[in-house]
């Protein structure tokens, strides 16, 4: 049976590798914008891949209402079995198929908590043709299973699909090979774990400018706020893969990595932080228990707040800005 799988994060498909064993008869389905280095480097390996501008408006609006019109009418390939996303544009054409749902995030665990949506938002859902929230994040009937890695409490909705998975677990199954080539595929470099030593505080920026929920410059003076609270000399700063800010350039320094690396890998090689400092990224919480977390929270901005709610349900807000606003 052929086997897609929907992603639209570096996180999602990195998940995918691990709990995917044959990977002959795969093809990777991505936004036409996901991230350039990854992909040359799949291409390198010769992997089967469809990049769609589905939802991106190039083709133009019209075209674009005619796909979705078309993909939902369409009748599922009862050969494909499809792992990923959901929620997104690119999974529309496989709504009606068997699905295997992955983590994507905090969003599996905070989607069915009720947050006022603000006007603009309901707006462009509208206008864009949105998939609808009543039927995202595994609640359709096609979902047979849904892969979580724990870090949040199991919504009741969808407890009767999930499996919890054990990365290290999944990781150790994977022979050598298999993980050279994963770790290439996300350019990450063995040396990197030289380089930390001394440093024991783990900063995990997100792409909130890039998703425009706040601007490049709201942004940093968040970051720059939080930075101050830390010795520079035993900070690491991991980017979140989509992010485009120069942090090396702003914070000089700090460590900061910023290849598209999900963080999980440095978890499954052995390297380990005394504490982790975020906003609400559930990276924070694959460290480990014994990790102490400063977690800022969705409400160190009102339009970070309004897009994203409350992740207190997931990870208790115990830092706070000066100034939030």
């Amino acid at each position: 049976m052929e086997i897609k799988v929907i992603e639209n994060t570096v996180y999602g498909l990195f998940l995918s590798f691990l709990i995917l064993e044959d990977k002959k008869n795969i093809t990777y389905i991505f936004p036409s914008d996901f991230n350039k280095i990854i992909l040359d480097k799949m291409y390198k390996k010769k992997k089967k891949i469809i990049l769609s501008s589905l939802g991106t408006f190039k083709s133009g609006i019209f075209k674009h209402y005619l796909n979705l019109v078309k993909y939902k009418l369409k009748k599922p390939d009862k050969n494909i079995k499809v792992y990923g996303n959901d929620h997104t544009y690119i999974s529309i054409p496989y709504w009606k198929n068997e699905f295997y749902l992955i983590e994507d995030g905090t969003l599996n665990y905070t989607f069915f908590y009720k947050r006022k949506k603000s006007i603009k938002e309901k707006i462009k859902r509208i206008i864009k043709l949105l998939p609808s929230d009543k039927k995202c994040y595994g609640l359709r009937e096609n979902i047979k299973k849904i892969y979580l890695t724990g870090v949040g409490p199991i919504p009741k909705e969808i407890y009767h699909k999930v499996e919890i998975i054990d990365l290290k677990e999944l990781w150790n199954k994977k022979n050598l090979e298999e993980q050279n080539e994963i770790l290439d595929i996300f350019s990450f470099d063995l040396n990197i774990k030289e380089k930390i030593k001394g440093r024991n505080i783990i900063l995990f920026t997100q792409p909130l400018s890039e998703d425009s929920v706040i601007t490049e410059e709201e942004k940093l003076k968040i970051y720059l706020e939080i930075i101050k609270k830390y010795p520079k000399e035993r900070l690491v700063i991991k980017t979140h893969p989509r992010e485009k800010t120069d942090y090396k350039n702003i914070f000089q320094e700090c460590l900061v990595l910023d290849n598209p690396f999900p963080f999980e890998i440095l978890k499954l090689l052995d390297v380990e932080f005394n504490k982790a400092v975020t906003l609400f990224s559930t990276a924070a919480l694959g460290l480990g228990k014994e990790v102490e977390i400063d977690f800022y929270g969705t409400e160190v901005h009102m339009k970070i707040l309004e897009r994203f709610g409350s992740c207190d349900n997931i990870m208790k807000r115990n830092c706070f800005l000066k100034e939030e606003r």
